[in-house]
């Protein structure tokens, strides 16, 4: 009886070392799953640097005007009669994206950049928190001034030593005429790059 007891007893104290070890196991594996998601997970974005992306490869390469409405879902609601022009000029650099052109005080400069496939994929969308705050944008080197009422484009590149690639103009014309579309802006107050040396002023 005694002997039968012995052995139920360690049989017991066996069975609770194991879900002993098994539960010190879980635990270890779980910390180390969420260290292991913690390491990879992606800094969070900086004031003033890009808040949206769109890819190459997203639906705006679909027909025109698909996908862009997204970009009216904005942190601020965008009020009516808020956007009356939109000025468009380059970046003046071989590559680069909405961060490496970013001011390093005043953050994004521009509403929207549009990659040219150095720095950022080719034709990309990238959709700056000055655009999903509704603030004005900064005005780019060589402008002395830009209307705040006017949406800022930065098309990377030196358009003084290269045109823009077929997508960055393809994704522009789609991006510009949504804009026009949504408010009402005419051809007429669209100022941009009339020759690869020459930026028009945002007047």
């Amino acid at each position: 009886m005694a002997n039968k007891n012995k052995s139920s007893k360690t049989k017991h104290n066996t069975q609770n070392k194991r879900r002993a070890i098994v539960f010190v196991s879980l635990i270890g594996v779980l910390t180390f799953t969420i260290t292991l998601l913690l390491a990879l997970a992606p800094a969070p974005l900086r004031p003033g640097m890009s808040a949206t992306l769109f890819s190459a490869n997203s639906p705006i390469q679909a027909e025109a005007g698909a996908g862009l409405d997204l970009i009216f879902r904005t942190d601020r609601p965008i009020k009516p009669g808020r956007w009356t022009s939109i000025f468009i000029h380059h970046s003046r650099t071989p590559d680069g994206n909405a961060h490496t052109v970013a001011d390093p005080k005043l953050g994004a400069r521009d509403h929207f950049v549009i990659c040219n496939g150095a720095g950022g994929a080719d034709g990309e969308i990238q959709i700056n928190t000055r655009w999903t705050a509704q603030a004005p944008a900064v005005p780019p080197g060589g402008v002395s001034s830009i209307d705040p009422n006017c949406i800022s484009i930065c098309l990377i590149g030196d358009y003084d030593q290269n045109q823009p690639t077929p997508r960055q103009m393809d994704h522009l014309r789609r991006l510009t005429g949504r804009l026009q579309q949504q408010f009402d802006i005419p051809s007429a107050r669209l100022w941009m790059v009339k020759d690869p040396k020459t930026v028009a002023d945002a007047r």
